[in-house]
């Protein structure tokens, strides 16, 4: 069994090999028959057809803000992208109420998150400073999008444009709405 915060001789091999391995999927075009196959594999082992295996941290951050709510939710979405975690959370809860705020520099996504109910959307980057920063991004709505240059295997062969985007601080979104908490904080950002 591989254990990630423990070192072993197959965690070793396995930090060696991976990078070249991706690579050399990526550059023959094989990321596509990897998934198409993993597709095929979870559902030879039951998963899929509705069932949700794919949205574990969806339903286990919907559990949790369940658990926490006094009443309605304050919920923030840091790398909110165009917004499929925020709409499956809210699936699982069975609601849209609370407060829900999306901060997202890339604005390319702005009209996917635009199109959410009762969703506060700031076309900003969280960080430590408010301030300018440049966001590196291969598409206008791309997960990949960073505020440092990636050359990690799976953004290696991408090309990137820079946009200068506005940082905010969550203290100030935080005192600047009177939020007096937050039952949920989800980060997915690169940066």
């Amino acid at each position: 069994m591989i254990r990630l915060n423990t070192q072993s001789v197959v965690n070793k091999i396995g930090k060696k090999i991976t990078p070249p391995l991706s690579i050399a999927i990526n550059r023959m075009g094989a990321s596509n028959a990897t998934e198409l196959m993993a597709s095929y594999l979870s559902l030879l082992t039951g998963r899929g057809s509705g069932t949700g295996w794919d949205k574990g941290e969806e339903t286990a951050a919907a559990r949790v803000i369940r658990k926490s709510m006094q009443a309605d939710p304050v919920v923030i979405d840091c790398g909110a992208n165009r917004g499929e975690w925020t709409r499956e959370i809210r699936r699982c809860l069975g609601s849209h109420k609370g407060t829900w705020i999306a901060l997202e520099p890339n604005p390319g996504c702005l009209p996917f998150l635009e199109s959410i109910a009762n969703l506060e959307v700031i076309c900003a980057g969280a960080g430590e400073h408010e301030g300018l920063q440049r966001l590196f991004t291969n598409s206008s709505t791309s997960g990949l999008a960073s505020l440092h240059p990636r050359r990690d295997s799976v953004a290696q062969d991408s090309e990137f444009t820079v946009t200068d985007v506005q940082i905010v601080t969550l203290d100030s979104i935080i005192s600047g709405k009177h939020l007096k908490r937050v039952d949920f904080l989800k980060m997915d950002i690169e940066g």
